[in-house]
């Protein structure tokens, strides 16, 4: 396993969220998923006759992100590929991942990851990896033992990776903002 140095160039975050992915086999192809992403309503205008009333403006844009996000839920069980495996992820950067993976992985070994990104409206990011490192976890569980893997990211869309850093500085931001309210 490399270096903490040499693995954290980037800015990461933790994700506390799930990673579906697959193990390609080294003459498969990577395809990537349909996937669909509903734009909603960024501003909605009060108009004239509609002065005053910031609170139905609020909820209504409050009630559009929660259409935008079933909307998406529901688009993504239509239009997903079937993963075989689920792991749990540790954190991710713009370049790759770390996850807690239900099996072992083989350094080098290619995989197409899925990954949820929990912005509005949500979206899931398909990858392709190569595993970086890998290892058994301290945090395996009665189910079994679960290990520890670092992806890099070998075929990702640039809007992908742009969503992906503009959640991980929103996730700073947030953290400043905790950090600063609690002194």
């Amino acid at each position: 396993m490399p270096g903490d140095d040499e693995r954290r160039r980037e800015l990461r975050v933790d994700l506390p969220t799930q990673v579906r992915f697959n193990v390609l086999e080294p003459d498969q192809e990577f395809i990537r998923g349909q996937w669909a992403t509903f734009k909603g309503m960024e501003t909605i205008d009060l108009g004239p006759d509609m002065e005053g009333k910031e609170h139905l403006h609020k909820f209504l844009q409050r009630l559009d992100h929660k259409v935008n996000l079933i909307l998406t839920l529901l688009a993504e069980k239509v239009n997903r590929k079937d993963y075989r495996h689920i792991g749990e992820i540790q954190d991710i950067s713009e370049s790759g991942l770390k996850i807690l993976s239900p099996v072992p992985l083989a350094q080098d070994a290619r995989v197409e990851v899925g990954i949820s990104i929990p912005t509005l409206p949500y979206r899931t990011v398909d990858a392709e990896a190569r595993v970086q490192w890998g290892g058994r976890s301290e945090s395996s569980t009665k189910e079994g033992a679960r290990y520890a893997v670092g992806f890099r990211f070998t075929d990702i869309l640039p809007e992908d990776q742009d969503e992906i850093v503009r959640w991980i500085f929103q996730k700073q931001r947030e953290e400043i903002r905790r950090r600063r309210d609690e002194y």
